[in-house]
């Protein structure tokens, strides 16, 4: 990915929490041709190690873990919030459009796991974050449980394989107009919260905690 310095983000708090807050994500790979291959999917960060990991699963039929058998290599992106940039917003004097946006790149082996005790612990793992985070406000959530085709763990094994990435490569590019001067970061603000959707409110927040007043 191409990272401009001043827009490399270097507090790993900042970069946890980008990617804690986005965890539908586009895992990459290279098919048998060397050609590019994506799918999107839901994971899990464990940032408890030096070395973070990203956990994930396929259905058995996407030919993804294929690729990685053959080249246990992997890329997963991380996409934040993002919006357009008007010039309007500029105090400073003329220019042109731009697009803020921030995006974490993360490189590493892949390790597949296809027995089904793996399989099961990462999708309990995924459902309990996402049903918390989407709980409703009397706090009810579902509970984890397999339908009757899936209950053994033959039928498990059979449609569902899992991974891990091991991380060896972070990339978090925060393009938040660092290289601005201060009057014309301020004018972005004011220009986005005047747009008030959320794409615009959400790159504001950013904008305050990469560039704190």
């Amino acid at each position: 990915m191409y990272l401009p310095p001043h827009f490399h983000q270097r507090d790993i708090e900042l970069v946890k929490k980008v990617c804690l807050e986005n965890s539908f994500i586009t895992c990459l790979s290279m098919d048998t041709d060397g050609l590019p291959f994506s799918s999107h999917i839901p994971v899990t960060f464990d940032f408890s190690k030096d070395q973070w990991v990203v956990s994930g699963h396929l259905s058995i039929h996407n030919p993804q873990w294929r690729h990685w058998q053959s080249k246990p290599w992997g890329q997963v992106i991380v996409g934040g919030p993002h919006t357009y940039i008007s010039p309007l917003f500029y105090k400073s004097g003329r220019d042109v459009p731009t697009w803020n946006y921030i995006s974490v790149h993360m490189t590493g082996k892949i390790a597949l796991k296809p027995k089904a005790h793996d399989i099961l612990r990462d999708l309990a793992q995924l459902t309990k974050k996402f049903e918390q985070d989407s709980a409703y406000s009397d706090g009810e959530s579902w509970k984890f449980s397999l339908p009757d085709d899936l209950k053994s763990n033959e039928q498990i094994e059979s449609a569902i394989i899992g991974f891990d990435l091991v991380v060896d490569k972070v990339e978090p590019k925060f393009k938040l107009s660092q290289n601005r001067p201060a009057i014309d970061q301020v004018g972005i603000k004011e220009g986005l919260t005047k747009r008030g959707d959320e794409q615009s409110k959400a790159i504001v927040q950013w904008m305050d905690l990469v560039r704190p007043k």
